[in-house]
C-alpha cells in the first residue's frame, strides 16, 4: 500500500503541479504573515517584522525544494528531465544512436548466451540420481583411466 500511496502523490502533483505551487506559496506566506503579525505584536515596526520573518523563515525556494523532495516530484522531474535530454540528443546524432542500439543488442543478446551456458553448465545439478556422488578416477593422477584399464 505504501508504493500505491507514494505512486498517487507523484501523479497527483505531478498532474495538479500550479495547485501545489500555489497552495505552497499560500502556506508560506501564511507562517511569514503570521510571524510578522506576531513580532508587531511585540512592537516592531511593520516593515521591520515583515523582514525579520522572512529571515527566520529562510528561503522561499528551498523551503519549496524541500517540500517537493518530502513529496518525491524533485525526483520525478528531474528523471522525465533526463530522459527528454536524451531524447533529444539522440534524434540530434542517429548514427550514434544506431551504433548504440546494435551494441547494446549484441551485448545483451551475448550476455544472455553465455549465462544460459553457464546456468546449464555449472550451475544446474546434474541430470542423474545422486549426482554429487559422481566422481573422476584419474590414471597417474593425471588423465582419466579408459574403461579397458579400469576394468583390468
Amino acid at each position: 500500500m505504501k508504493t500505491w500511496a507514494r505512486f498517487r502523490s507523484w501523479t497527483g502533483a505531478l498532474l495538479g503541479r500550479r495547485r501545489m505551487e500555489r497552495e505552497m506559496d499560500e502556506e508560506m506566506r501564511f507562517h511569514i504573515e503570521a510571524r510578522a503579525a506576531d513580532l508587531m505584536r511585540q512592537g516592531v515596526p511593520s516593515h521591520e517584522a515583515t523582514r525579520q520573518a522572512k529571515l527566520e523563515f529562510g528561503g522561499m525556494e528551498t523551503a519549496k525544494d524541500q517540500c517537493r523532495d518530502a513529496v518525491g516530484v524533485s525526483f520525478v522531474e528531474t528523471l522525465l528531465q533526463d530522459v527528454r535530454h536524451g531524447v533529444r540528443a539522440m534524434l540530434r546524432t542517429p548514427m550514434f544512436t544506431v551504433t548504440a542500439v546494435v551494441v547494446l543488442a549484441l551485448g545483451i543478446g551475448a550476455n544472455t548466451a553465455i549465462f544460459s551456458v553457464v546456468d546449464a553448465v555449472l550451475l544446474r545439478p546434474l541430470a542423474y540420481r545422486d549426482s554429487e556422488r559422481l566422481v573422476t578416477i584419474l590414471m597417474d593422477g593425471e588423465s582419466p583411466v579408459s574403461v579397458a584399464n579400469y576394468l583390468d
